[in-house]
């Protein structure tokens, strides 16, 4: 992570600002509406703290090495290398199929209790990571950078502790 940070140009500042304005608006939205979804339905309020901003910053800090470690340099360094090429054809395409395999990853902590929430799980954590990780994976080829996905996805999963 440390590497990814001390190689960003002004260029990879600008591939920051998109994908944070593209993934990181719609992940932390998507975040948003799971809460007041949860205030709607289960009538449980959403009272912004000092607590909740602790939390969404250790998780930030926490999370930037995690999600490099853990999943993009798996999704974004390997997979999508892998079946992304720099000029080919059909990159969002190949964006689509990476963010759909980044989905699925997830079903394991979706905590399915039943076989209609898992197949549940199999269609709708791919939508959710798909709105995302397209645009984590256009960042990433076009920056060079893992830092760019990586630190809008540390961000999502900031936002995303904070409020549940």
């Amino acid at each position: 992570a440390a590497f990814g940070f001390c190689r960003f140009t002004k260029q990879t500042w600008k591939e920051l600002g998109f994908c944070m304005l593209t993934a990181g608006v719609i992940g932390s939205g998507t975040m948003l509406l799971g809460a007041f979804i949860r205030w709607a339905v289960l009538h449980k309020p959403i009272v912004l703290s000092e607590a909740m901003a602790t939390t969404g910053i250790g998780s930030f800090l926490l999370y930037v090495p995690v999600c490099f470690v853990l999943e993009e340099v798996v999704f974004r360094g390997a997979i999508d290398s892998h079946v992304f090429q720099p000029g080919d054809k059909g990159q969002w395409w190949t964006a689509l199929f990476v963010s759909t395999l980044w989905g699925w990853w997830h079903l394991p902590i979706a905590g399915a209790t039943g076989i209609s929430q898992l197949v549940t799980y199999i269609v709708v954590l791919p939508c959710i990571h798909i709105a995302v990780g397209v645009f984590l994976s256009l960042s990433w080829r076009r920056s060079g950078n893992l830092a760019v996905p990586a630190t809008v996805h540390a961000f999502i999963d900031a936002v995303r502790n904070m409020l549940m």
